[in-house]
């Protein structure tokens, strides 16, 4: 904190952030502390940290230089992540996979399907036990009850024409 920063609390209640706090702050964040854990861990309330970090994206001084550093802790923490699991990805193609998918999403992204609602599965429950009961009374046959059971499923499963 510059001679002007103290000066300007000259009035007032200094701010409790000093460069070694900024620091200590830091330290925790590149070790992979999470921002609330960090303020836990340094005995600051998580909502004065937050105010702190608000004022300094306003751009206040001092709070500018903490953000800056703090971007900086997050940076470095990253990179260091990130090569051990590129380190991990020669030996696990797992870890590769994981990388690729998560910088990567467009292209190696896994697609998952949405879930079928629950509505339909007990409608078609609903309408299989009508058609089993076609089948006993001898209205429609097996095979009838076959085919229409996967009519149904393909009607459901299908893209809506409308798309």
């Amino acid at each position: 904190m510059s001679e002007s920063d103290i000066a300007r609390y000259a009035g007032g209640r200094p701010s409790l952030l000093t460069d070694a706090l900024i620091a200590r702050i830091c330290l925790l964040i590149a070790d992979g502390y999470s921002q609330r854990r960090a303020a836990m861990a340094l005995h600051i309330g998580q909502s004065t940290l937050a105010d702190w970090l608000a004022r300094g994206r306003a751009g206040e001084s001092p709070y500018l230089e903490l953000v800056e550093r703090l971007d900086h802790a997050r940076a470095e923490r990253a990179q260091t992540l990130v090569q051990r699991i590129t380190a991990a990805a020669d030996m696990d193609w797992k870890a590769a996979a994981w990388l690729l998918e998560r910088t990567e999403p467009e292209d190696y992204a896994r697609v998952r399907p949405d879930p079928v609602p629950q509505v339909h599965v007990h409608q078609h429950q609903h309408e299989i036990r009508i058609l089993q009961q076609l089948v006993q009374q001898g209205i429609i046959t097996p095979e009838q009850l076959a085919i229409a059971d996967a009519q149904i499923v393909q009607s459901r499963t299908a893209p809506d024409a409308s798309e």
